[in-house]
């Protein structure tokens, strides 16, 4: 039970690699302060970091996190309690996959077209060169080197 666990958290932290390169800084609303022990404090920003990265790796490629049983299932795999036999487990960690799997393949669905919309238009330039593979450049300033 233990390894499916681990294999969740691992899955939870390396899913869309897609994402990584467009994160922008999100203004952080801070809620009013409260008074924490220094233990606290830690544990609270491990919980908000751990947050912070599933909404990353998941609510924004679509994956629904429901953040009750979210949080449930962290709770209850600190109290090695977890409901749900390793199956279960395996089972719904293998539909996050599909779910993430199609989400990345649309993504470069969306990167191709736009590439060749880009090279479209761009080959309607006059100054714009293609090479029968079609490899496209402009020359900015012509040599006059040997």
């Amino acid at each position: 039970m233990k390894k499916i666990i681990l294999l969740g958290v691992a899955v939870l932290l390396c899913i869309p690699a897609v994402e990584a390169k467009k994160k922008k800084k999100v203004k952080v609303q801070v809620a009013d302060t409260v008074t924490m022990t220094t233990a606290q404090k830690q544990s609270y920003a491990l919980g908000a970091n751990l947050g912070a990265t599933v909404y990353d790796n998941f609510a924004k490629s679509g994956i629904f996190i429901d953040t009750a049983m979210f949080t449930n299932g962290l709770v209850d795999a600190f109290h090695n309690a977890v409901k749900l036999s390793e199956e279960e487990m395996k089972l719904a960690f293998a539909q996050i996959n599909i779910i993430a799997e199609e989400y990345q393949k649309k993504k470069v669905a969306d990167a191709k077209a736009l590439a060749t919309k880009f090279l479209e238009d761009n080959k309607k330039d006059s100054s714009v060169i293609e090479t029968p593979s079609g490899l496209q450049y402009k020359v900015l300033k012509m040599g006059e080197g040997a």
